[in-house]
């Protein structure tokens, strides 16, 4: 083991600088990570709000109009981005259709 009290002044003093930096760049890589983890939290969470806005404002004409296939084509284009793996259309307050993805395939049910 390393002993600090055996060694010159300078070198310890560059033991205890090269330890204390160490500890620094450690606790800042750890930080960069997670802050890393909420930036691309937040930016999925924000994708997926603008996402299923859009998606909301065309489908309204649908839903009001109760036009059944437009509504399809709104839930068929969910499913391109392959990030929404489920989804549902409503008809007043009854459950219209179910769409989902299963596996990594593109086939609907």
């Amino acid at each position: 083991m390393f002993q600090l009290k055996d060694n010159s002044i300078k070198n310890q003093l560059m033991a205890i600088n090269f330890l204390t930096v160490s500890v620094l760049m450690t606790l800042l890589c750890a930080g960069l990570v997670f802050n890393e983890y909420l930036s691309f939290k937040k930016s999925s969470i924000e994708s997926l709000t603008i996402q299923a806005r859009m998606i909301a404002n065309n489908s309204t004409a649908a839903v009001s109009f109760n036009d059944s296939k437009a509504a399809m084509v709104d839930i068929f284009a969910t499913f391109r981005k392959k990030l929404i793996d489920f989804s549902q259309y409503y008809k007043i307050l009854q459950v219209e259709s179910v769409y989902s993805v299963q596996g990594n395939d593109n086939r609907m049910q």
